[in-house]
């Protein structure tokens, strides 16, 4: 019960990133790759983050580029 309680967890949480970075990218107007380009990364990563094929690591958001962005913002 505990393994499948944390995979609908992890699974729930990544969800709820693609989502809410998708949301924010368009709320913001942007494309993923004038996105891509503020943070440093392709638009094809970013497509992957907003797809759920790529998953995020807290190196993602430890990246100054990546932080002082959605800070700002």
């Amino acid at each position: 019960m505990g393994l499948i309680l944390v995979q609908f967890w992890s699974v729930t949480i990544m969800t709820d990133f693609a989502e809410n970075l998708r949301k924010f990218r368009k709320n913001k107007k942007y494309s993923q790759a004038e996105l891509g380009r503020k943070l440093h990364y392709g638009s094809t990563t970013i497509a992957n983050y907003e797809s759920g094929k790529l998953t995020y690591t807290v190196s993602f958001f430890e990246d100054g580029a990546v932080a002082g962005f959605f800070v700002k913002q």
